[in-house]
């Protein structure tokens, strides 16, 4: 005859099963290809309703992740001016958060001082992103991906957008390419029959310090 189960015991069964529990509920609430942020970023600062506050004004290079060091360039993360454009010289970030929408505006800022009058200006409308784990997500769009990804027939890119506790902006932007397949035999340039393959995602991550709230001149 099986013992009957005392209550500490039950307690204990009861513990484990929740914990259980919670690590599935964890593992089926995330992914491999999530984009967690670099460990060296700090902690992201968080909401239990509503977006993230993500608006102000920030500095281009970046001082982590992605072109933190030596030249900035406008190849990756930021290629084809997405999510807004950044060129190699120092710049300004001001993301203009509107009851309807997000305006990405990007201007030059010299080492003389002298700010560029006019500003770049991408606008993402609210049916473009949602909030997601504390950050912004933002609708990916279809890329091309006949240059250089082999046999994948599809791809899209996108970016979100995560506030961190020290005020900082952490942009991360992600490739996937899709419907990817690899040969199923090959020697030399021939090849035979195709495997199907998972499909490639690729983040990119720069954190941008935060100047201000907005520019001294709004520039709506």
């Amino acid at each position: 005859m099986r013992p009957a189960m005392t209550m500490p015991s039950r307690a204990l069964a009861g513990g484990v099963a929740l914990s259980c529990l919670c690590v599935a509920l964890a593992a089926c609430g995330r992914s491999a290809d999530d984009g967690p942020l670099p460990s060296d970023f700090g902690r992201p600062a968080r909401r239990l309703f509503g977006c993230a506050d993500v608006g102000g004004l920030y500095r281009w290079p970046p001082v982590a992740g992605e072109f933190a060091s030596g030249f900035a360039s406008n190849r990756r993360p930021w290629a084809d001016g997405y999510p807004a454009y950044v060129d190699r010289v120092p710049m300004q970030l001001w993301v203009d958060v509107q009851s309807s929408r997000i305006v990405l505006r990007t201007r030059r800022a010299p080492a003389n001082g002298r700010l560029a009058r006019q500003w770049g200006y991408v606008e993402h409308y609210v049916t473009d992103y949602r909030c997601t784990g504390g950050r912004l997500e933002f609708k990916p769009h279809e890329i091309d991906v006949s240059r250089d990804w082999g046999r994948g027939t599809t791809g899209t890119k996108g970016f979100v957008l995560q506030r961190l506790k020290d005020g900082a902006l952490a942009i991360g932007t992600v490739e996937r390419i899709g419907h990817r397949t690899a040969p199923a035999v090959q020697w030399g340039d021939q090849s035979v029959g195709e495997i199907p393959q998972a499909d490639r995602v690729m983040w990119t991550w720069s954190k941008l310090e935060r100047i201000a709230d907005a520019p001294e001149q709004d520039a709506r």
